[in-house]
């Protein structure tokens, strides 16, 4: 694989953004990652009154899969990601969540910790 192609890619796994490279790794988070986000919520057991933290949301499969356990409960799903890109589009996949109350999610940064 060309230096320039790997470059752009790990750019874009790290933080999407727009361009060939953030399309290219949305499309990878939409299709090969869906799969094991719906396999996930299933084996953490989430229950109607659970809140429900996603690090690194990417589009919003997890935190949509997760919203089926709770949204009969008192439960809410909250996502953080360090990607406006990934943001704007959880928000739309996310906007009947969202709009009831049950979904929450925001751009944030994460940093290493020596503690």
């Amino acid at each position: 694989m060309a230096n320039w192609i790997r470059e752009m890619m790990s750019k874009n796994l790290k933080h999407p953004g727009l361009g060939l490279g953030g399309f290219l790794v949305q499309r990878i988070f939409k299709g090969r990652n869906s799969k094991l986000e719906i396999k996930l919520a299933e084996l953490t057991q989430i229950e109607p009154d659970h809140n429900v933290l996603e690090v690194g949301f990417g589009p919003g499969i997890g935190l949509k899969e997760a919203y089926k356990y709770i949204k009969d409960g008192k439960g809410k799903i909250y996502g953080i990601d360090i990607s406006d890109v990934m943001l704007k589009e959880a928000t739309g996949y996310l906007k009947e969540e969202i709009g009831i109350g049950k979904g929450t999610h925001s751009i944030g940064r994460c940093y290493e910790s020596t503690i």
